[in-house]
């Protein structure tokens, strides 16, 4: 099978935006990637810009999915200018191949590696979280998935009820359980996403995670609703508006907590002045380039808001 294969080199900050433009019309799937790495001894850290390639089948409304895009980088464009995508064939076998090439184990922490899922861990005496990668959101690349992974590795003592919203490739779901957690329920808009994630658990053998498509709406009505630790890996706006209109800090229970990303720096204080006004305190903010996560803690006896 040939592909379309779309490729833009952009700043990090820029590339989950840029994603998200391209996947509604990218049925191939989105896959996000570091321009370099920062080689130690059987493991690499990812740096520089970040690679956001999209793949269009070769059907009958690959015209009409490209020209859909081209439109939507545009005017995405208009925010912040972008470079002009380039486009090659690739086959099925050449795609799979490429990414065996680039990706690596990426160390995170102190006790987690992030290691392609064809691949085995250099580093017996980390927790492996076996991903494969390019097919959905989430490989340990990009710093507000590396921010949640630190995030769980702070807070986790054992035995929490987990929910993650926007679950993606599943890799903070896999961590979590890996880390100790005792259920993992995980939501993405994107059904495709989640057979992804179904898949990425079942590679690494964990058991009590559940992904599921739904949003913030679905959560809230699950039996095991509030949750220990809720995850929200998510756009800066739609944390905002969850946080404001539709109940965010409902779905954490008093004294657990809430892990948001997804928040460039400059979006960070509405957000914090948002969140405290629902209840909740702020543990600690982790950064890594011009990326902020928080650690927030929901008040014990505050009423949900």
């Amino acid at each position: 099978m040939r592909w379309l294969e779309v490729t833009l080199v952009v700043e990090r900050e820029q590339a989950d935006d840029v994603a998200a433009a391209l996947m509604p019309y990218s049925d191939g799937g989105i896959a996000l990637s570091s321009s370099q790495i920062e080689d130690t001894p059987g493991q690499g850290i990812p740096a520089g810009p970040m690679i956001v390639h999209a793949y269009l089948s070769a059907d009958d409304e690959l015209h009409a999915r490209r020209e859909r895009i081209e439109h939507a980088l545009h005017y995405l464009g208009r925010i912040r200018a972008l470079p002009e995508p380039t486009y090659r064939w690739i086959e099925e076998e050449d795609w799979q191949h490429k990414w065996k090439q680039r990706y690596h184990p990426i160390t995170i922490g102190e006790r987690l590696i992030i290691v392609p899922a064809w691949d085995s861990s250099p580093d017996p005496a980390r927790i492996p979280i076996f991903i494969n990668p390019g097919m959905a959101f989430g490989t340990g690349a990009h710093p507000t998935t590396r921010l949640c992974l630190l995030a769980l590795e702070t807070i986790l003592t054992g035995e929490e009820r987990i929910a993650d919203l926007g679950s993606g490739s599943g890799i903070l779901s896999i961590a979590a359980r890996k880390l100790g957690a005792a259920q993992v329920h995980g939501w993405d808009v994107d059904k495709q996403t989640v057979s992804i994630a179904r898949e990425n658990a079942s590679k690494n053998g964990v058991d009590n995670v559940r992904f599921d498509a739904g949003s913030l709406g679905d959560l809230l009505q699950s039996p095991h609703a509030p949750f220990d630790v809720v995850i929200a890996n998510i756009f800066a706006h739609v944390l905002t508006t969850m946080l404001d209109q539709e109940g965010l800090s409902q779905s954490c229970r008093p004294g657990g907590y809430l892990i948001l990303s997804g928040i460039l720096e400059e979006q960070l204080p509405p957000i914090l002045t948002l969140a405290e006004s629902r209840g909740c305190t702020i543990v600690e903010v982790l950064t890594d380039s011009d990326w902020t996560a928080v650690i927030l803690q929901k008040e014990e006896g505050t009423a949900s808001r």
